[in-house]
């Protein structure tokens, strides 16, 4: 990569004790409340719209973002400017049209080439759908090639391909008409998003089906984006200055625009502007106020002073004045020259620094631009063509603002992430996120906050590939324990509701990592997929797999994992993992933990667990006993195994303890008696 470079991961972070003493049920949180890849509220057109929060959990762990609510279908109304749908025979219709095909078929089929809104086209058809549960599916890969794909009754999906492994869609053709045959049967419906190369690869005689989407008209996306902000469209398209900047664009370059003339139009800050100056304000903003920039840092007159506190504003806009001079000499201390500002009466106050900067300070005493999206550019300017140890020690600086005075401040955390997200988005550079991500992942309490900004980024449009790239290059290269920890802790979170298939992945690569650190950030993160019921099938025949013919390492984590999630479940986990399906693999599992001396000493905990579960219900019983006799029988016989397991049996139930739990002393027997007919040494 060209400078601006990623900066370098091993470096070390910043120590616990400069963030200052944190109470113990102060944990920083940033969790990204969207429906990912959807188009409305921000951006159009294939983007997400991101609300970050800082100690909020997720409420609802059953794949929540990929609900699609009312609420959001309702903005995706007052924003969705119909492009027109192309049937395969050259035939235009309207959005009723495709409705009314949806209707008749139970499947619709869009082409059109990325960031076209083919998936904001697929929200509007299923908003019109009444009475059913709308849903995102984008990671589809492993469910495809199981056919376990959703087919649930009375509800709408939204399948995304546009980034699908080619054997994907060649697997899918084979059984595509099936499968859309069993969504309308249950009284469902299907919107399918392909490209164009990805619809020559499927057909699968679904001609019927597809619509091919045209670019929606940029002049309406820009009208509908200001009307629904409640702002005039008419004088903006009449805007000569601003013509070529949404004339033929893209929906994603119309709303870019957009979001800035909303911006300019409703700030306090422009109240007092003329419509000429407001226009050069978007035009400046549309080009992230590079000349303006440029000109300002070659003035010589702007002092040190001014260029850190410019900086310091950027991060803290919004922020009470003493709080950004504070930050501004943190900065000059981060940078080596702590006499740069100085606040006493030695240096300028923070009117005259805001003046030099071209802000202002309002009548509650905080500090803001008077320019709409000036602090990323600022931020953005500020570290471009720099050295990699300057942009390093901004980093530092950036990730210690939100415990600045010693405490976490949630406010500081969700704003500074907002930035670094959108700086980040812009100009495709991952290294800011990432560098202030794993410095908050080794600070006391801030360790969530950093999982969450790298889960952020992770699932944005622009930056989410590269970087989900970037998490496997990590892996494989051997990172350090905390930076991979920090992934699993990620797949194991966010990226496990909108990625399964991708989380799962990249959970089975650390779990061959023998450092206990990743190893138990993937324990921990196996347990939290196991809140998600959507991915319990796929994750038992995972884990099971690591203990019964995995690595060693893998089995030491997939061990106290399955132990783990046992004792969060109880009884209905049992149900899971004694099913006749995985009866074979659970017992092999349970053999090779026998088996091995580094394994065995934590399969106790688990087998008494079982015990436990099973003791007050036949049938699970039946179901554990033939676990554990299952597993003498699998090959290499060895009657050690036998002798271990009956050795467990009676330590869950001494024989002294027989009078006092009969049931207990019923079940250990019969145990006992089927260890024995299932000895190797007696059956053969």
């Amino acid at each position: 990569m060209t400078e601006p470079t990623d900066i370098p991961m091993e470096e070390p972070g910043i120590a616990d004790t400069e963030w200052g003493a944190l109470d113990a049920d102060e944990t920083a949180r940033i969790d990204v409340s969207a429906n990912a890849g959807q188009a409305a509220g921000k951006v159009f057109g294939g983007q997400n719209t991101y609300t970050m929060y800082i100690g909020t959990p997720i409420a609802d762990r059953e794949m929540p973002h990929t609900k699609l609510s009312d609420e959001f279908l309702k903005e995706c109304k007052r924003t969705y400017v119909d492009p027109g749908f192309i049937d395969a025979n050259g035939q235009h219709h309207t959005l009723e049209g495709a409705k009314g095909h949806l209707h008749k078929t139970g499947a619709v089929i869009l082409v059109t080439d990325p960031g076209n809104g083919a998936e904001t086209s697929a929200m509007r058809l299923l908003a019109e759908l009444p009475g059913i549960e709308r849903k995102v599916v984008y990671d589809v890969p492993n469910r495809i090639l199981q056919d376990t794909l959703p087919t649930e009754p009375r509800a709408g999906y939204l399948l995304s391909l546009d980034t699908a492994d080619p054997k994907v869609i060649e697997k899918l053709s084979l059984s595509f008409m099936s499968y859309v045959r069993t969504i309308k049967d249950c009284g469902s419906f299907l919107v399918l998003c392909l490209t164009a190369e990805h619809w020559r690869e499927l057909q699968a005689g679904a001609t019927e089906l597809v619509f091919t989407l045209p670019r929606p008209d940029s002049r309406q996306v820009l009208a509908s984006r200001l009307s629904a902000a409640g702002i005039s469209a008419g004088p903006w398209l009449g805007n000569t200055s601003l013509h070529r900047l949404w004339a033929d664009k893209p929906p994603r370059a119309v709303a870019r625009l957009a979001a800035l003339i909303v911006d300019a139009r409703k700030s306090p800050s422009q109240s007092e502007k003329s419509d000429e100056q407001i226009t050069n304000d978007v035009l400046a903003a549309y080009h992230n106020w590079r000349d303006n920039l440029e000109k300002w840092f070659a003035d010589e007159s702007n002092t040190t002073e001014a260029r850190l506190f410019l900086l310091a504003t950027a991060m803290l806009e919004a922020e009470p004045a003493p709080q950004v001079v504070r930050a501004a000499e943190a900065l000059a201390q981060a940078l080596g020259d702590q006499s740069a500002i100085s606040s006493g009466f030695s240096g300028p106050g923070a009117h005259i620094l805001a003046t030099a900067i071209e802000a202002t300070i309002s009548s509650d005493g905080c500090v803001a631009f008077d320019k709409p999206a000036y602090a990323p550019a600022v931020l953005s300017f500020a570290l471009r063509d720099r050295s990699s140890s300057f942009r390093r020690d901004v980093c530092h600086w950036i990730a210690r603002l939100p415990r600045l005075n010693g405490y976490p401040r949630q406010r500081i955390a969700v704003s500074t992430a907002h930035l670094l997200l959108d700086v980040a988005e812009q100009h495709t550079d991952l290294g800011l996120v990432t560098a202030v991500a794993i410095d908050w992942a080794k600070a006391t309490g801030m360790r969530q906050a950093g999982v969450d900004l790298i889960a952020s980024a992770a699932l944005r449009p622009g930056i989410g590939p590269r970087l989900r790239e970037r998490m496997g290059q990590w892996t494989r290269e051997g990172a350090s324990a905390a930076l991979l920890s920090v992934v699993a802790s990620v797949c194991g979170g966010q990226l496990m509701d909108y990625y399964p298939t991708y989380a799962l992945r990249r959970l089975r690569a650390l779990s061959l990592d023998s450092r206990e650190q990743v190893a138990d950030a993937v324990i921990d993160a196996v347990v939290s997929t196991w809140t998600r019921p959507a991915q319990r099938q796929e994750l038992l025949t995972e884990i099971v797999a690591w203990l019964a013919s995995g690595t060693q390492e893998q089995g030491a984590v997939a061990l106290p994992a399955l132990t783990a999630i046992r004792a969060a479940s109880g009884a209905h986990f049992l149900d899971f993992i004694t099913d006749f399906s995985h009866q074979q693999s659970v017992s092999a599992a349970v053999a090779r933990a026998c088996d091995e001396p580094s394994l065995r000493p934590r399969l106790p905990a688990l087998i008494d667990g079982w015990l436990e579960d099973c003791s007050e219900s036949p049938a699970r019983t039946e179901r554990v006993v033939a676990v554990l006799s299952g597993a003498v029988r699998i090959e290499p016989a060895d009657v050690r195994r036998l002798i271990f397991l009956e050795k467990l049996l009676f330590r869950w139930q001494p024989v002294s303890a027989d009078e006092v739990r009969p049931d207990r002393r019923r079940l250990r027997d019969l145990a006992q008696e089927s260890l024995h007919h299932a000895d190797p040494l007696i059956t053969r």
